[in-house]
């Protein structure tokens, strides 16, 4: 079963008529929708980080009990710190930046991608006319509420590749997102290639089951760059997830990304170049 989830009705309309989903439940504020032949399910919680996680961990509980569930799908609208990124463009989220705590996220992405990727940070509340200074801060392409909490609920229910984050930039950080029909026709636009990726995903994460060992030469070149940055360990746990999922999409040689791999003479230095060494390893 794939599994989407929304935070808002809006949001999930266009998927809940294409794939003809039927409510079947309301659990703890959120509701979820299944089709005729369980292949497909939507879960819609309501706006926010919180709602997100009771929400979406009491609909998953339910839905694990019966189905597998092989793949889990947020998708949904974002603002956008810059109009480089057009409205109703849809992009796949390659990092996750949780503004109250810090925390960066890194959605596997183990598959070639349709759709150009973007960073996004997850606030806890909305940007209501920003002013220049807080939208430079932004460290992210885009803004949405449930991307980091959508995370953290998915990795620990079905695994991490088995996640992924798909936002259509709706605004400019302007407040204007809640134009219902605007939204329903961007997503709807959407759903066709969205869904065909979806199915593609689920195929190529059956493959990917069935590939060789990660090879010698990218675990020794891990090993490396962990002595070269004396990295931690937990730096050096994202750096060989992010290495192996690179190496399973096969977008990137070793040989492009040398220049990120520098030593440094501080705390402050090696964490600002593994972050970069992270991004451009997820790209």
């Amino acid at each position: 079963m794939i599994v989407l989830h929304t935070a808002l009705g809006p949001e999930a309309k266009p998927f809940i008529d294409a794939l003809q989903l039927k409510q079947q439940g309301n659990l703890m504020g959120a509701r979820y929708y299944t089709d005729a032949g369980n292949t497909w399910a939507c879960v819609v919680t309501g706006v926010g980080r919180m709602r997100t996680a009771i929400g979406l961990t009491a609909c998953l509980v339910v839905l694990k009990q019966e189905h597998e569930i092989e793949l889990l799908i947020n998708v949904g609208i974002a603002g956008a710190k810059s109009k480089i990124h057009e409205l109703g463009q849809c992009y796949r989220i390659s990092k996750i930046i949780e503004s109250s705590t810090g925390r960066e996220f890194y959605p596997e992405c183990v598959f070639k991608s349709a759709f150009e990727s973007a960073s996004l940070t997850t606030l806890d509340n909305p940007m209501v006319d920003p002013s220049i200074e807080e939208v430079e801060a932004l460290k992210t392409d885009l803004v949405d509420m449930e991307a980091a909490a959508f995370y953290q609920v998915a990795e620990k229910l079905v695994g991490p590749e088995r996640i992924a984050c798909y936002k259509c930039v709706s605004d400019y950080l302007e407040n204007t997102c809640n134009e219902t029909e605007k939204v329903v026709k961007w997503l709807g636009q959407l759903s066709a290639p969205l869904i065909q990726e979806w199915q593609n995903m689920k195929s190529q994460l059956n493959s990917f089951s069935h590939q060789q060992t990660f090879p010698d030469q990218w675990s020794q070149w891990v090993t490396q760059t962990a002595t070269t940055m004396a990295l931690t360990e937990t730096q050096i746990n994202l750096l060989s997830s992010a290495a192996q999922r690179c190496w399973k999409r096969n977008t990137i040689q070793l040989s492009q990304i040398a220049e990120w791999v520098v030593p440094t003479r501080s705390k402050k230095e090696r964490n600002d170049a593994f972050k970069e060494l992270l991004d451009a390893l997820n790209q």
